[in-house]
């Protein structure tokens, strides 16, 4: 997440929280122009896509997913967006995993001073869902930068 959002490691070693470092159109490693998403920025996208919020799991929204993801990963790819299972590095578990199954991009929102939040799209999903883990600011996760 650090490298994502182009902070020191202090941001991910659960010493120091950053987020007041986040502005809503954070460059991070992005081109100029271009921005780390935030979770409006999701959220907007999610209902773009038709894309319903969950009533169980507020932060999900069901249907968004299969207009986002790629033929090839179990998706119609309405939009252009073209979601395609890479997998994750989980820090936790020191392993690479959900090749092919899923894949997890990150959000600009900050948890907690070892947390931060993603987006995930499933092989065995139709939604588009939010995790905010704590730990998760070490894992290998996938970027989307967006148009300012």
């Amino acid at each position: 997440w650090h490298t994502a959002m182009a902070f020191n490691s202090e941001c991910v070693d659960g010493s120091t929280l950053c987020g007041s470092s986040i502005n809503d159109t954070h460059q991070g490693i992005c081109p100029n122009g271009w921005h780390i998403p935030s979770k409006e920025d999701w959220n907007t996208l999610a209902i773009a896509v038709n894309g319903i919020a969950n009533s169980t799991f507020p932060n999900d929204y069901d249907l968004a997913g299969l207009d986002l993801k790629s033929l090839e990963f179990g998706g119609e790819n309405n939009f252009g967006f073209n979601g395609l299972g890479v997998g994750v590095v989980y820090s936790l578990l020191g392993e690479y995993s959900a090749d092919e199954v899923a894949v997890h991009y990150w959000e600009s929102t900050e948890k907690s001073t070892s947390g931060a939040a993603s987006r995930q799209l499933s092989v065995n999903h139709a939604s588009l869902q939010r995790y905010d883990f704590d730990n998760s600011k070490k894992d290998g996760i996938s970027i989307r930068c967006l148009k300012d």
